[in-house]
């Protein structure tokens, strides 16, 4: 539903295969992406991920904490029900 493939690297979690025109894409996640938070809470893992984010309301922008070489970033991730239904994230 976000457009993104996550992997599980010890105790983070990296973004892969984001997904052309997707709300992923269109908020600025690139591949390898570290994730270190979602919506305020702290991400360690592949299961607290994907809890949070199936716990999210698809209405509201989900905020994201990431870290690329060199930098730490929020980013908001609008969902939109388009995207959510053909989506196979």
């Amino acid at each position: 539903m976000i457009g993104f493939g996550i992997e599980e690297k010890g105790n983070y979690v990296k973004v892969k295969d984001v997904i052309k025109g997707t709300p992923a894409d269109r908020a600025g996640i690139m591949n390898r992406d570290v994730i270190i938070s979602l919506n305020y809470h702290q991400i360690r893992n592949a299961d607290k991920f994907i809890y949070l984010l199936s716990h999210s309301n698809s209405q509201e922008k989900l905020v994201l904490g990431i870290l690329r070489p060199g930098e730490s970033r929020i980013l908001y991730v609008a969902l939109s029900p388009q995207i959510l239904r053909s989506s196979t994230f």
